[in-house]
């Protein structure tokens, strides 16, 4: 009983050396994404007006840009802006060696599709990479929104349910054009695991033709999770994801989480603090339930809350959130050395 009380004794040192400045013990092998939502106008909705702080130089998350490796934005944030505006995001990502990554569609079709997420014609998913480089702005990673679900299970209004050999070589044609215009650009796929009809099956289906196709895989595979909800829909997570985890590890893809908020009695909270609240729970939940560790953690929203992005110092912002995480990674990551059985 005595070499547990110390052995708990050293891990709490070890959490709480953390908090106090050491958080830069998450994982090095794991990367840390921050997508915070921005400030483009939608329809007169302006869902995070502070969003240009981020790249102030007075670095109001200080922490957070210490840890995170990879910044996720809207495509159509870089076209609609002033051309200062947007070098003065690309700069901060230069000057603080972060990569830029935005979500794209790859499902192309004249016929169907129209008003679906990630679906559209050829010439209209041609536009951003090609406008983006035209302004100089360099891309690190391409996130898939979804072409899977969308090209195949999707069921509602306008939906094309193609083949999955047809939504492979709809993607395979996309990844070539824009590598066209970003040859070392890699790409991650992101679908909703929960809702895909076919399972495990249908995405190494996917991934097999993929590869057959273009030689090579995704870097990371991503889970975007229905947090709290389980229906006809969507399967409950935590005995549906461990064999896609198996299964990508099988072919040596890494995998990716977002952790952000999910149904709280039935809906995502609608308050900065409980929005956060229910991210953090999930975070707890995922490390109680998987134990591989993601390649790739993503922080966050698409929520209209957090409305706030910044300062850290307010646990109620979006960066608050991304700063408990790198210290609850870190005194995490600590307490698994420490509690590691000797050899």
């Amino acid at each position: 009983m005595r070499h547990r009380t110390r052995h708990f004794s050293l891990a709490t040192s070890a959490a709480l050396f953390c908090t106090l400045g050491c958080a830069a013990s998450v994982t090095q092998a794991q990367q840390v994404w921050f997508s915070s939502g921005d400030d483009l106008n939608v329809n007169g909705v302006v869902a995070h007006p502070d969003f240009m702080r981020l790249f102030d130089p007075s670095q109001p998350w200080a922490t957070g840009v210490a840890h995170v490796q990879v910044m996720q934005l809207r495509a159509p944030w870089f076209l609609r802006m002033p051309d200062e505006t947007v070098q003065q995001v690309t700069g901060f990502l230069k000057q603080h060696n972060m990569a830029l990554a935005v979500p794209l569609g790859f499902v192309s079709s004249d016929t169907c599709g129209q008003g679906v997420e990630g679906l559209g014609t050829a010439r209209q998913q041609a536009v951003y990479p090609r406008e983006m480089k035209k302004r100089g702005i360099e891309l690190d990673y391409v996130v898939m929104d979804e072409p899977l679900y969308y090209g195949h299970d999707y069921s509602g209004k306008n939906a094309c349910n193609f083949s999955v050999e047809q939504v492979v070589q709809s993607v395979a044609t996309n990844v070539r054009m824009i590598r066209s215009y970003y040859p070392k650009v890699q790409f991650v796929l992101v679908e909703p695991e929960q809702a895909l009809s076919g399972g495990v099956g249908e995405l190494s289906q996917f991934l097999d033709a993929y590869q057959a196709a273009l030689g090579e895989l995704p870097v990371a595979m991503r889970f975007d999770l229905a947090w709290g909800q389980a229906d006809r829909w969507h399967r409950e997570w935590h005995g549906a994801i461990p064999p896609f985890i198996q299964m990508l590890k099988a072919r040596g893809i890494g995998y990716s989480i977002i952790y952000d908020a999910g149904h709280v009695n039935g809906r995502i909270p609608d308050t900065d603090a409980g929005w956060i609240a229910s991210a953090k729970a999930n975070v707890a939940d995922w490390e109680a339930t998987i134990a591989e560790k993601p390649a790739q953690v993503v922080i966050q929203t698409w929520s209209p809350n957090p409305v706030r992005i910044t300062p850290e110092s307010d646990p109620t912002t979006m960066t608050g959130y991304l700063k408990w995480f790198v210290i609850h990674a870190g005194a995490a990551s600590a307490r698994a050395r420490i509690e590691r059985p000797a050899p």
